[in-house]
């Protein structure tokens, strides 16, 4: 790893097992088997029974590590380089120091030889794919084979850094080379595994969070030696400044400024040389009123803040003023629920800061500044709680006219920049990165500056012109791993902004902003679409606006994990209303930008009729199921009052009993598509907990069908959904007579589905199938066939109306309200019904219902059922009448 000049020292290094039992003479493929060892159909490792077996870390270290160095870069002196050139001084450790040179001379090498190249590469990748095969299933935590310390775990490190050190070389001779042959390229940005003693190391003495921790394994995709950058890019000393020891994966961050009733504290600056409020005291806007007035005439107010007197002036926001907004999170202890007031030290160190701003206005002493902790009003009064709604509606105006954008974070300003990889780890593993307010902060803005160590700030334009750079490197793939904070701050959509560029789509940007908010959290569960409404620039009504409310003093004091879930339990129905309301506003003024892969999000659904297809929260924290279906080009989806119209292949399942796709002790069932049972595909239907399928539900009649992202899978199991039938339209054409169908469905589950290629379950399918559909009693057992649905498919997507939809942590309400029956709030301010994109016009593809293609050549003796219910739900008209036009994208 020495390679990757990260200073690991002695902290990860490798014992050499020696000596190295891999020699020239040897295959990469064959050698278990000299070394009495043999993989298993499911790639298990196992020994040879009678024959010699060698121990265990000399055999794999020889294989994965000396083994496959030598089968993928193939130098003429592959021969003898391996002896002495990747040892420590004393040969009892691994030293991968010369391995750049090495990656340089086989560059340079097929850069100059074009002859066997082809097979040269192939070999290379086939060797990879299983080297990398067997490292995931038993050296990384999560692999299939893995059991605690059976393989030395800095051996087991080594293996997965230099895997992915050589899948990225390898991947970036193919593309100096112009190396094409489709299909043997290989992935360089999946990872070869989580490695347990960096992960522990990170848990535990390191003080990482363990939220931190599963949102950047999901980042990272499993690279071992990003996260191997992301550890050395934060000095352990500044993490374990926080306590994390009530923190979970699944939930928030929990280390929160509060004291030690849970009550929220403003935090002075970590290095304030009085934290006393007789040496440091609190500063407020010379005038509040001002501020008030500001936002009443539909303005906003900025702040001058004055070093010498220390004084802290409202001035009213004029058009063109140049200012600076500030980003930060309340976790760092820079907002205030119960005032508009900062310590003064906070204010001095804004000042300097402000000094560093590049292009400052000559002849500007003072820069205008905006921060919402002073210019939001927090009071208890009517007026300042209306006010402060309007206020937080103007957010978006606020930081799209702002010159700068500087960002502070308790743990950035206490580290220097370093090279692009390590200032880009540094930033994606922030606080400030993991919170949902700072993303629309971030899209927003039109320069943005991070706060670093010594006032140092970093342009993020400056900071992404030295990715190309970087990024042409053949040691390691940390660069383009580090770069997701590029990604997940919306930066190309923000470029596309800033620039009027077209580069994206209402449906595109939407499906940005899912991306990037998955791995983001609030402490208010009812900020999520307040925020979200805020960064789309779109109207909201009454119950989204509200939310603005819940950082009052009353609010802030969460005083444990326990009452905080207890809030959000009781709010549940109240949530699921809010997210319902956001998909209508963004269904009714950006006509077209709803994706239609919102439907195989992961996660729980919101519970209400007509909107059961939508996950009840963006911020899944879970990485998005292969291949994104938010990233596969297809027809935008249309919100109804029946549920989301999406247009996706997929197949129509035909079984005797519904019990042979759910049964109770079944987590799979597989099919063939015709009669000539040589295309099957093998589903499992049990890949998430909160999604089993209810008791009964396998007793029902109504057809089964599976929703495809894309047509036929391959043979790598892709994201689905399993949905049933609860209505079947019948369509036809005046001009040919052509007949088409249009299902509406229910959600039974997500699943994941995969073309099988393995010849031994192939022949038994097809004979157990044979001798169902022959003897004399057809259907005996279990028999599923396939029925192939056009591509261009209609569906009507929504979730069973019945209580399994209801969440699990409220009580179930007298009547589920829909939209023809719930009464409107009074006073609710109705938002504008005009139409516009979320960003550039553009067009949509018109699509026409879709027609079957049948290719079931054989049924069971049971009939299709295809039940018709009358339509209970029409389409709403809660937010006025429809509008004249739409504006396509």
């Amino acid at each position: 790893m020495d390679h990757l000049r990260l200073s690991i020292d002695e902290e990860f290094r490798p014992k050499y097992y020696k000596p190295n039992l891999f020699e020239p003479c040897h295959e990469f493929h064959s050698f278990p088997k000299a070394a009495g060892y043999f993989l298993s159909d499911e790639q298990e490792l196992k020994h040879i029974e009678g024959g010699e077996v060698k121990e265990f870390h000399q055999f794999i270290q020889s294989w994965l590590f000396f083994g496959l160095l030598a089968t993928v870069i193939q130098l003429p002196e592959n021969e003898s380089f391996f002896d002495g050139n990747f040892l420590s001084e004393d040969g009892w450790h691994i030293n991968t120091e010369k391995l750049t040179d090495y990656l340089e001379k086989w560059q340079k090498q097929e850069v100059g030889r074009k002859d066997g190249q082809t097979i040269r590469m192939i070999r290379a990748q086939v060797a990879l794919d299983l080297a990398r095969e067997v490292v995931r299933n038993h050296c990384s935590v999560d692999g299939k084979f893995y059991v605690k310390n059976r393989i030395d775990e800095e051996l087991s490190l080594s293996l997965m850094v230099l895997g992915e050190t050589l899948t990225n070389a390898k991947s970036k001779i193919v593309e100096k080379v112009g190396f094409n042959i489709r299909g043997w390229h290989g992935d360089a940005t999946e990872g070869w595994g989580n490695p347990a003693c960096l992960l522990s190391k990170m848990e535990g003495d390191a003080g990482w969070c363990p939220r931190t921790l599963h949102i950047l394994k999901g980042q990272l995709k499993s690279l071992a030696t990003s996260m191997l950058s992301a550890y050395k890019s934060h000095d352990s000393a500044i993490l374990r400044r926080q306590s994390h020891v009530n923190c979970d994966a699944m939930e928030p961050c929990q280390a929160k400024s509060v004291n030690a009733d849970g009550i929220y504290v403003t935090k002075h600056h970590p290095r304030c040389p009085d934290p006393d409020p007789k040496g440091c005291p609190f500063i407020e806007p010379d005038s509040k009123e001002k501020i008030l007035a500001e936002i009443e005439k539909d303005n906003f107010p900025l702040l001058r803040y004055q070093d010498d007197t220390k004084q802290l002036q409202v001035v009213p926001y004029e058009p063109h003023e140049k200012y600076a907004t500030i980003s930060h999170v309340w976790a760092d202890g820079y907002g205030n629920p119960y005032d508009n007031k900062l310590w003064r030290c906070q204010l001095d160190y804004f000042h300097t800061l402000f000094k560093e701003l590049p292009a400052r206005p000559p002849g500007q002493e003072y820069v205008l500044f905006w921060i919402d902790t002073l210019a939001i009003p927090v009071g208890k009064s009517q007026r300042e709680k209306e006010l402060r709604k309007r206020a937080i509606r103007r957010i978006h105006d606020i930081y799209t006219k702002a010159r700068y954008t500087v960002v502070i974070d308790n743990g950035l300003i206490q580290m220097k920049p370093s090279t692009y990889e390590g200032t880009a780890m540094k930033i994606l593993a922030s606080g400030w990165m993991r919170r949902l307010w700072t993303l629309q902060e971030a899209y927003l803005s039109k320069r943005l500056l991070f706060a670093f160590k010594d006032q140092h700030l970093k342009n993020l334009d400056e900071l992404e012109e030295m990715y190309p750079k970087a990024n042409d490197s053949l040691t390691s793939n940390i660069p383009t791993a580090a770069r997701n904070y590029f990604h997940n701050m919306l930066g190309p959509d923000r470029s596309a902004r800033i620039n009027e560029l077209s580069s994206a789509s209402g449906y595109g940007l939407l499906a940005s902003v899912w991306r990037a908010a998955q791995w983001r959290t609030t402490s208010h569960s009812e900020h999520e679409t307040l925020a979200l409404a805020t960064l789309l620039n779109v109207e909201y009504d009454e119950s989204i606006s509200q939310a603005g409310l819940s950082l009052d003093a009353e609010n802030a004091n969460a005083r444990s994990v326990e009452l905080e879930k207890a809030k959000r339990g009781k709010s549940q129905l109240e949530l699921d209303r809010m997210m319902r309301d956001l998909w209508k506003v963004i269904n009714e003024t950006c006509p077209g930008s709803i994706p239609s892969g919102i439907i195989f999000m992961p996660g729980k659904r919101i519970c209400l009729e007509g909107y059961r297809w939508a996950p009840r929260t963006w911020m899944s924290g879970q990485e998005v199921d292969y291949p994104d279906p938010l990233s596969i080009l297809t027809h935008p989806a249309t919100l109804t009052g029946k549920g989301l119209s999406v247009i996706y292949p997929g197949f129509l399942l035909h079984t005797k009993t519904r019990s042979d796709v759910l049964g109770a002790n079944d987590e799979d069932f597989h099919f063939a598509i015709d009669s000539t049972l040589l295309e099957w595909y093998s589903v499992n239907w049990k890949i998430e907990p909160i999604h089993n399928v209810p008791v009964g539900l396998s007793l029902e009649e109504k057809q089964l069908a599976i929703i495809l992202c894309r047509p036929r899978p391959r043979e790598l199991p892709e994201i689905a959904l399993l949905v049933e039938i609860e209505k079947t339209i019948k369509q036809r054409s005046l001009i040919d007579q052509r007949q088409s169908n249009i299902y509406y469905v229910y959600i039974v589950c997500r699943i994941k589905i995969k073309r099988e290629i393995k010849e031994a379950l192939l022949s038994k399918w097809k004979e157990d199938i044979t001798q169902s559909i022959t003897r004399s009693n057809p259907g005996e057992g279990k028999v599923i066939f396939g029925e192939v649905l056009d591509e261009n498919q209609r569906w009507y997507v929504d979730g069973r109306p019945d209580s399994m939809s209801l969440p699990d942590d409220i009580e179930r309400p007298p009547e589920i309200p829909t939209d023809r029956n719930e009464k409107a709030t009074p006073n609710t301010k109705r938002p504008s019904t005009r139409t516009r994109p979320i960003q550039q016009k553009g067009k949509t593809r018109a699509s026409n219902t879709a027609s079957t293609a049948a290719g079931l050549a054989t049924r069971t003796s049971g009939p299709v059922n295809s039940h018709v219910s009358h339509d209970r739900n029409k389409p709403s008209n809660r937010f006025g009448p429809p509008p004249r036009a739409h504006t396509s994208l």
